[in-house]
């Protein structure tokens, strides 16, 4: 974990590409999908929760967002990351991203349609609709979420699973 003027190795490639490329970290976050508040805490490797310093330690489909973000190779991120994934998993995260950048009107039809099939409490409908629509990564969106109460954070966490593994059938299916 790094302390405040510090960034990790991951927080190093990606500032470095960005700043090249001349964009702000809300522009950059904006492309990866994410809050600007998120990109920091992966940037610096460290985030702020009740008063106490949490390691961040980012999901592989986050870093591979921010890093085609700000053109860096998602291979390198992964690496500097300290993250080794198999040919599979690499490609299951990519394919995660794919469903998460869909256009939005696509994205809001097959929402709206797992929302309406799911039993989900209407509090977890609404705080995935925000997310997905927002364009945020919803488990960066709950993460982001410290003062949440817990079980709630799991609920979320849980239905988002199902609707992206929903949503990356119902896509696939439509695949020639």
């Amino acid at each position: 974990m790094s302390d405040d003027g510090e960034r990790t190795p991951l927080g190093l490639l990606l500032e470095e590409a960005r700043e090249g490329l001349r964009l702000s970290v809300r522009e950059a976050a904006k492309r990866a999908g994410m809050s600007d508040a998120r990109w920091r805490q992966v940037v610096r490797g460290w985030q702020s929760s009740r008063g106490r310093r949490l390691e961040v330690r980012p999901r592989p489909v986050t870093v591979i967002g921010m890093a085609k973000a700000v053109r860096v190779d998602d291979r390198s991120a992964l690496a500097a990351a300290g993250i080794s994934l198999t040919e599979e998993q690499y490609e299951a995260a990519l394919d995660e991203l794919r469903v998460a950048r869909a256009p939005a009107r696509d994205r809001d039809a097959e929402l709206d349609a797992v929302l309406a099939s799911a039993d989900f409490p209407s509090e977890v409908r609404l705080d995935l609709a925000h997310a997905v629509r927002s364009a945020q990564d919803p488990y960066d969106y709950v993460l982001d979420m410290a003062e949440v109460d817990p079980g709630h954070q799991v609920r979320l966490l849980r239905a988002w699973r199902v609707i992206k593994d929903r949503m990356a059938t119902e896509s696939s299916e439509g695949q020639p």
